[in-house]
């Protein structure tokens, strides 16, 4: 996983540069620091729960199956981006 955090900069147009799709920015501020951090931290914690629950659910299962379930998993919610 990486997470690209930016600001004082075009967030945007650097991340497009480096054929990022997922970006944040923030106010360079104490208060704006601190939001930053705390998304990152938040959406670590939700990636790794997202992980752990799929393997759970595919434990046993062939690479097609964990493939098929990741897919459908996927359309359904947006689980994985």
């Amino acid at each position: 996983m990486f997470v690209f955090m930016g600001t004082n900069q075009n967030v945007a147009q650097t991340a497009a540069s480096l054929h990022i799709d997922n970006y944040r920015v923030f106010e360079y501020t104490a208060e704006g620091m601190k939001e930053a951090w705390q998304s990152g931290i938040d959406a670590s914690a939700d990636y790794y729960e997202r992980m752990s629950q799929y393997n759970k659910d595919t434990k046993g299962m062939s690479k097609q199956e964990r493939n098929d379930y990741y897919r459908a998993r996927n359309k359904e919610d947006g689980w994985f981006k």
